[in-house]
């Protein structure tokens, strides 16, 4: 696919590199840009020989050097005598300007609107000339700190408008002020006139690439592709996708001469060194010997396999136990998660309830107290159910139900021990105050979602590629946490953003939670702040990350590659508002209309 930088008046601009053997193809008739390379404008990167177009200086025929351009809008504009030397612009809208005699080393604009402006031998240096500001000059109007200091919200949004800067509609104050600083750092121009910039937006306007989030002055670049066409691979099974008709010409492919040099990821691996007769070797000491390689793929971590001596001749209750501990332990000065905790709520909540039998007069926690034992089982039961579904789980207790009864769980467990089971079972310490839902929205099972995120990390090391999508776990009932999904066959339930690879979930972020402060500072969306927090689990940089369209957008992908674990976002985008190019963008043929 072509590749696309991003240009702009940045302190920091892309470097194109050439690397042998990285090409893409595309159609001629729409160029392609790079959607990987989006963060690149503000990551560091120098610029090339390819890019110093863009930033070349200006001469006039005289070769008199100029930092920006002498425009003169519907008026005339006679300077004689001055400067040719100059640092800004002149500019003069509907209006005749005659400067005679005077010194052109104005620090801002003097400006003359539907009115005849003579100065004669005056002098220029006029210290603020934005606060008049009606039309653009098309320059750089400097402002003093005490003036952004004194600036509202919708001044700050003014100011950045009429600099055509992008900014975001959730954006805070401190973030606005602070991305208008960076543009008068930038010395990024005035092209709008404060009336136009309050108006409401034109068709070209609406038209333009949303930039929010990038450098002031950044734009899209779209590659010429080579004239040479890239045929299709020959395979004897013919792969069609269901949205290809059959009838229409598959358009032309083509190469670029641009190449980027991505950084490889560089995770790795220690392997045990395997000898000649099948066993591992020893080193003197008598400890055995690993060596260290590169991790393309993401596999279970070595040492957590060697922590609960897992292998092939395991049993499914071994490989459960990492995930799911059954006996108590600790994790530093804390109880860690574990089924005897589970054990330990459960009763606390049964004293609380039962009020001594004043409530539930057929339980007695001196003779009805759970054990670690008991919690395996009544949760079992609920795997069972999983695999075996009943319209209850009280329906595999009836010994005169063919369908759904079940002989070995009515020969272990009673059914009034099942249903003590519902009414006082704890996943959460029943001593600790209820926080409110905004700040905690999973708080009854925050502890064992807390103990997914811990082991994941610790059971799994990340490969080069991984995905990020949504899980829903579907239920049927009354909760405060189930969401209502409509696009989904799964009906509704409770959803969570899930960063995953080769099938194992490797950490997860429940959409009822609140979205972390510190992405939401970046001026992210609650979508965007949360998978940035799945991507803080990870260890090595450089990782790809596939995606739809949901999460897709050019924003997002400068903001994962400014972590800072450097991840590399890829995937498709929707139209709307996603910062797609607008180059790109093929719109479906219409139907004409029938007479």
């Amino acid at each position: 696919m072509g590749m696309l930088p991003l240009h702009g008046r940045s302190t920091a601009n892309l470097e194109e590199q050439e690397s042998e053997g990285e090409s893409a193809s595309t159609s001629l008739d729409a160029p392609l840009m790079c959607a990987v390379n989006i963060a690149a404008n503000s990551a560091g990167f120098q610029d090339s020989d390819s890019n110093k177009e863009n930033t070349m200086p200006i001469t006039d025929n005289d070769g008199a050097l100029y930092d920006d351009v002498s425009v003169a809008h519907d008026a005339e504009l006679n300077n004689e005598g001055g400067d040719d030397d100059t640092d800004d612009v002149s500019v003069a809208h509907d209006a005749e300007l005659n400067n005679e005699g005077g010194d052109d080393d104005t620090d801002d604009v003097s400006v003359a609107h539907d009115a005849e402006l003579n100065n004669e031998g005056g002098d220029d240096n006029t210290d603020d000339g934005h606060d008049g500001l009606i039309d653009a000059p098309n320059k750089h109007v400097p402002m003093s700190e005490d003036d952004l200091a004194a600036m509202k919200i919708a001044d700050i949004k003014l100011e950045l408008s009429i600099r055509d800067v992008a900014f975001g509609s959730s954006w805070n104050k401190t973030r606005l002020l602070e991305h208008l600083k960076e543009a008068l750092q930038l010395q990024q121009p005035v092209v709008h006139g404060r009336k136009g910039a309050t108006a409401k937006p034109t068709c070209a306007e609406k038209d333009k690439d949303n930039l929010v989030g990038f450098a002031p002055g950044a734009y899209w670049k779209p590659l010429t592709p080579m004239a040479t066409v890239v045929e299709e691979p020959t395979t004897t099974i013919k792969i069609k996708t269901k949205t290809v008709d059959e009838d229409v010409p598959v358009l032309p492919k083509h190469n670029f001469k641009e190449t980027f040099d991505r950084p490889p990821f560089v995770g790795t691996v220690k392997r045990p060194v395997i000898g000649a007769n099948g066993t591992q070797q020893l080193d003197g000491n008598g400890e055995p010997v690993f060596h260290e390689e590169l991790r393309p793929k993401g596999c279970a971590n070595p040492q957590m396999i060697k922590k609960y001596g897992l292998n092939k001749h395991s049993i499914p209750t071994e490989f459960v136990e990492p995930f799911f501990p059954f006996h108590e332990h600790r994790i530093g000065n804390k109880k860690g998660f574990s089924v005897a905790l589970l054990c330990e709520w459960t009763n606390i909540k049964a004293v609380k309830l039962s009020n001594g039998g004043e409530h539930y007069k057929n339980y007695n926690h001196n003779r009805d107290y759970f054990v670690p034992k008991d919690v395996r089982q009544m949760l079992g039961l609920y795997v069972l159910n999983g695999i075996s579904h009943s319209p209850s789980i009280e329906c595999k207790f009836y010994t005169n139900d063919q369908a759904n009864g079940n002989p070995f769980v009515q020969q272990n467990i009673t059914l009034t021990r099942f249903k003590h089971f519902k009414a006082f079972f704890a996943c959460q310490d029943p001593t600790l105050a209820i926080p409110p839902k905004k700040e905690h929205g999973n708080w009854f099972v925050k502890p064992f979602v807390d103990w997914i995120n811990y082991i994941g990390p610790l059971a799994w090391l990340f490969g080069a590629n991984g995905s990020v999508d949504k899980q829903t776990i579907a239920f049927k009932g009354r909760s405060g946490m189930k969401q209502r999904i409509k696009f989904k066959r799964a009906s509704d339930g409770f959803m969570c953003d899930a960063l995953c690879e080769s099938g194992f979930t490797y950490q997860v972020y429940f959409q009822n939670e609140p979205s972390p402060r510190k992405c939401k500072r970046m001026g992210l969306s609650d979508l965007h702040a949360q998978v940035m927090a799945l991507f803080d689990s990870l260890d090595d940089c450089y990782a790809r990350i596939w995606m739809d369209n949901l999460y897709v957008s050019a924003k997002f992908c400068r903001s994962s590659y400014n972590h800072d674990k450097k991840l590399l976002v890829a995937g498709v985008a929707r139209l709307g508002s996603k910062g797609v190019p607008r180059h790109i963008i093929q719109r479906e043929p219409k139907e004409p209309k029938r007479d």
